[in-house]
């Protein structure tokens, strides 16, 4: 965690100090970050699993409920930050619609802001780990064996589950960031705009009750297919939201 979290940080850091252009930020923030989470919003899920082997479901869900309730948080704070005054979308290029000089100079203080609070945060999160009691721990991991990574990408079912993923959460990702740039064609309003994506932040933190239901003896295929056919009807409505 602690890894991830100076990662994360320092390459956000890293690309609004050191970045000339748009590819290199993006290349460092993009990067860092990602890496960032996937120390940072994985390891926790196992410190929990270990405290708690038989509400695996559950508290999975609180974890990523929270993380969706953070950017529900976030998205209004980079806003109010980032454009106090609600000021519109206006300038086009190359057919893409950028905001003013002005909200875009109040980006870089808003990063280095969010990256304080994010220090702050974590610093709490490390507080609050207490280690499993070895009894815990042998009796949660007595049907779990450590897999080394050599091992572990040889096995179908790792890729298995890793591309059915990558595919169900890459439209949703696509979505989030993307949405601003759809709507602010035809809703000249940012911070409604802001209200939009934090509401579906909220839906998004339901995650909690599809976890759960892990726990009342429903199988991960079950619990799975339900959401990705949900996905299926939400995703077939952008068409008509676009053409609407």
């Amino acid at each position: 965690m602690i890894l991830g979290t100076f990662v994360g940080i320092g390459g956000v850091l890293a690309a609004i100090t050191f970045a000339k252009d748009f590819f290199t930020f993006t290349l460092i923030y993009a990067g860092c970050f990602g890496v960032c989470n996937g120390f940072v919003y994985t390891i926790p899920l196992k410190i929990c699993w270990d405290h708690f082997p038989q509400n695996k479901g559950m508290v999975s869900g609180t974890i990523i409920c929270g993380f969706g309730i953070g950017s529900f948080i976030f998205s209004f704070f980079s806003t109010i930050l980032t454009n106090p005054g609600n000021l519109n979308a206006d300038h086009e290029v190359d057919g893409i619609i950028f905001y003013d000089k002005e909200v875009a100079s109040r980006v870089p203080g808003m990063l280095y802001k969010f990256a304080a609070s994010w220090i702050a945060l974590c610093s709490m999160s490390y507080l609050c780990l207490e280690p499993v009691q070895t009894s815990q721990t042998s009796n949660a991991n007595q049907e779990d064996e450590d897999i080394h990574l050599s091992q572990l990408v040889k096995d179908k079912r790792f890729w298995h589950l890793y591309l059915m993923n990558y595919f169900s959460v890459f439209y949703g990702y696509l979505l989030i960031g993307s949405y601003k740039v759809f709507g602010s064609k035809y809703i000249d309003d940012d911070m409604y705009l802001t209200l939009v994506g934090s509401v579906g932040c909220i839906f998004g933190s339901l995650r909690f009750f599809w976890s759960m239901l892990l726990d009342f003896n429903y199988t991960y295929p079950q619990v799975y297919g339900v959401l990705i056919f949900l996905q299926l009807i939400c995703s077939s409505s952008i068409f008509y939201a676009a053409h609407g």
